[in-house]
């Protein structure tokens, strides 16, 4: 495929074959442009989050206005779903005329030398603070006397010290122990990251050291380039100095290959792919039984089910050997270790805090307790919080906490580990609402009981201090307890402040409003909306907006035509689908201003249907039938510490 360019300048988007750009626009005149270049594949642009706040972080430097994510992602609709990874390089500057422009040029990958050969180029890195800009004059200049010399690539150094590559960030092995290199002023870059993130797993010592000279470079067994398009080259020569082979780069490069095509969080699980992740699961030892994938390994037992209609997240990861561990994926799976394997692992303690077990997902959660008390533990790792989500996590978890009640379970306590930062709930036994779904389809009381309870533990949300809005409420956010209590846990990465815009993604659009997918101010009737979402799939037990990719998902919450409640389910009674299609409408003016009157509304419309709404005794069954194995282990440990 021939680049193609999307253009967007005065609001309008147009798709180019060629681009012109204005002579007296930032990015021409002077370099002054803010830059993200990522892959762009089938299932969206891998690790597509983190360039985009990257991006956000280099227009602020710039004094550009930040864009609109969501409207990147519509760019990239624009140009269509490749079947193939494609690069794409986006740019955002001024016109010239004062007013904001962008475009996105979207490219086949060339091949790159999977093991070149470097030239060392004296010179200062150019980053502006963090910020990725489009003043690449001197990586170019350096690439042509490399290119000039014979070599592929080129290294930067100032006097002895490394800075980093041209294009990419450096990293040194030595005694098996990587180290990326933190030059003054270099650009951290999006895939070192990750792969720092990566290297654990596989028993790799990886960390970031600043200082490191010419003479660390000439000593190490291995040399690594790393950038978003090419991944993670092994070096084969620095000047005269020829490197031999590199297990180390060849086992992480293979570990990020795979995390590549199988992106983390990001690809859901869809007909296309089933049959491959399937095939994969039992090539390496798990058994199968219908949808249920289980493999017992040193104690501990992986389980994972694949519902490709109901698009759950597939976490895997291949390790050199055929070695292959899942890691996390979407509530409703379980996954147990022993108390001895977490020690293990190093997860003995963190904090005052004594390890027995994790539970689901990410943040990872840790089944916990300290001086004999049961407690749900978060830790948010550095790697994957920055200052300002540090902040917001601290600032929202003790404005919370007087919120504490049966209908909302906030953190009792917020701590730093050399990990990340970690949440601290008490153990609340029960299940999630999207446990409780994929068990079975509750009765049409139990349904409406769940509805009341959801809306009014809501409503004690958006009646807090500083009233909170879902940036994307999800049922697995909602739970109920082995008394039939249905309530909230806060904080999470999932709630604004009344009012406020979205700058990141939803986890999962299935559920969230037109609102949030435009990135729009949000206030109570988004939760409202998201409300009629979940009364919609819980009365009619099918699902209302989900597709197999999170941009369709996003397009049918936008456009979809809303069917019929009553022709899904002819038993709803029209008085109860007027109100939950009243919920949906997607003018936010004309739905119920907020939660209290969504629940108002829908117990008035109870009572003229003459129907009966569960006593919350009737919830307690599924909770226990849809907690399974992972409940009774939560019940067995709590019995546990009850008897010392």
């Amino acid at each position: 495929m021939r680049s193609r360019f999307i253009v967007v300048r005065g609001g309008q988007r147009e798709v180019l074959a060629t681009l012109q750009v204005p002579a007296n626009s930032g990015a021409a005149r002077n370099g002054e442009g803010a830059l993200a270049v990522f892959r762009y594949g089938p299932f969206g642009p891998y690790l597509g989050h983190r360039h985009f706040a990257r991006l956000e972080r280099s227009c602020e430097r710039l004094g550009l206005p930040t864009p609109n994510r969501f409207a990147l992602l519509d760019d990239l609709l624009a140009v269509g779903r490749p079947k193939e990874d494609h690069r794409v390089r986006l740019t955002i500057c001024d016109d010239g005329d004062g007013k904001p422009m962008r475009w996105m040029e979207v490219s086949e990958i060339a091949p790159a030398r999977p093991r070149p050969k470097c030239m060392v180029v004296e010179g200062q890195a150019t980053a502006l603070h963090g910020a990725k800009t489009t003043s690449y004059a001197f990586s170019r200049h350096a690439l042509r006397l490399a290119k000039a010399s014979g070599a592929d690539d080129a290294i930067v150094v100032a006097g002895s010290r490394l800075v980093e590559g041209a294009t990419s960030s450096v990293w040194l092995v030595k005694d098996g122990r990587a180290r990326l290199c933190v030059g003054a002023g270099a650009l951290e870059g999006i895939t070192a990251g990750r792969l720092l993130e990566l290297a654990p797993a596989l028993g790799i010592d990886a960390e970031r050291v600043s200082g490191l000279s010419m003479e660390d470079m000439h000593a190490a067994d291995e040399v690594w380039l790393t950038s978003s398009i090419a991944g993670l080259r092994t070096v084969a020569a620095v000047g005269d100095v020829v490197l031999g082979a590199a297990p180390v780069g060849e086992a992480l490069r293979a570990a990020y290959d795979e995390d590549r095509a199988i992106d983390w969080g990001e690809m859901p699980v869809s007909p296309t792919n089933l049959k491959r992740a399937s095939k994969h699961l039992q090539d390496v030892g798990f058994r199968r039984e219908g949808t249920i994938y289980e493999l017992e390994d040193s104690g501990r037992c992986w389980r994972l089910q694949l519902e490709p209609t109901r698009g759950e997240a597939l976490w895997l990861r291949t390790y050199p050997g055929g070695a292959t561990k899942l890691e996390s994926w979407m509530a409703g799976s379980d996954f147990h270790e022993t108390r001895e394997a977490f020690r293990a692992r190093g997860y003995g303690r963190i904090g005052a805090f004594e390890i027995e077990a994790s539970r689901f997902g990410m943040p990872e959660t840790y089944r916990a307790h300290a001086n004999g008390e049961p407690c749900e533990l978060q830790l948010f790792r550095w790697s994957l919080i920055d200052p300002e989500e540090e902040l917001r996590l601290q600032k929202e978890a003790e404005e919370t906490r007087p919120m504490q009640s049966e209908q909302v379970l906030v953190p009792a306590s917020v701590g730093r580990d050399k990990r990340g930062l970690y949440l601290v709930r008490p153990l609340r036994l029960g299940a999630s609402l999207h446990q409780i779904m994929r068990a079975r389809a509750p009765t049409m009381p139990q349904a409406l009981a769940l509805l009341l309870q959801a809306a009014r533990g809501m409503t004690e949300l958006h009646r807090a201090p500083r009233p909170l809005m879902g940036r994307c409420v999800r049922p697995d956010e909602l739970h109920v307890d082995l008394a039939g209590r249905v309530y909230w846990r806060l904080p999470t990465w999932y709630w604004l402040l009344e009012g406020e815009t979205s700058k990141s993604f939803p986890s999962d659009f299935a559920w969230a409003s037109p609102e949030h997918c435009l990135a729009e101010a949000v206030d109570a009737r988004a939760n409202v909306f998201s409300l009629g979402v979940m009364a919609f799939e819980w009365l009619s037990g099918r699902s209302l907006f989900r597709a197999d990719t999170a941009f369709r998902t996003m397009e049918n919450v936008r456009q979809m035509p809303i069917p019929s409640l009553t022709s899904w389910r002819p038993d709803v009674p029209a008085a109860i689908a007027d109100v939950v299609h009243g919920a949906l409408v997607r003018d936010r003016m004309a739905r119920p201003r907020d939660e209290a009157e969504f629940a108002q509304l829908l117990s008035e419309s109870i009572m003229r249907a003459g129907l009966r709404v569960a006593e919350q005794s009737e919830l307690v069954p599924l909770t226990i039938e849809a907690g399974g194995e992972g409940l009774a282990h939560e019940r067995a440990f709590v019995e546990r510490l009850n008897r010392r």
